[in-house]
């Protein structure tokens, strides 16, 4: 049975900004079949004074609003406190690419579901690495 990491404990997940909108500009001619899914995100974490909790936030922005190219539009922002029990390097990566993952799979189900109820096809968001992106602070 594999161990259960309990390095990093997540509590108190909200979400904080919702922006969703059907471009009325859209011109299914410009398109493919098959939209190329380009997320810009951006992960901050604000650690407390004495470096035992962090609230670490996530926004995503997707495709450009009103845009001829892109139907919908995107602008989710989530987030969650994050605790431990000693500061060290391994917590400090943690923040930076195992927080912002958890986040994500909270506002995957989100998008996937307002695409749906605007009638298209699902948006299912992909999987994020990232050990790849930037530190936010």
């Amino acid at each position: 049975m594999p161990k259960i990491s309990s390095h990093l404990r997540m509590k108190n997940v909200k979400l904080m900004q919702v922006e969703y909108g059907v471009s009325a500009k859209f011109k299914p001619e410009l398109t493919h079949q098959s939209l190329n899914v380009s997320l810009n995100t951006t992960h901050k974490v604000r650690l407390n004074k004495k470096k035992t909790q962090a609230i670490v936030s996530l926004e995503i922005k997707l495709f450009k609003k009103n845009s001829e190219e892109f139907p919908i539009w995107f602008n989710v922002k989530n987030q969650a406190e994050f605790e431990w029990d000693e500061y060290n390097e391994k917590i400090e990566a943690m923040l930076n690419t195992v927080a912002p993952a958890h986040l994500l799979s909270y506002i995957r189900p989100l998008i996937s579901q307002l695409t749906t109820m605007s009638n298209f096809t699902a948006l299912n968001l992909p999987l994020v690495d990232f050990s790849q992106d930037d530190k936010s602070d």
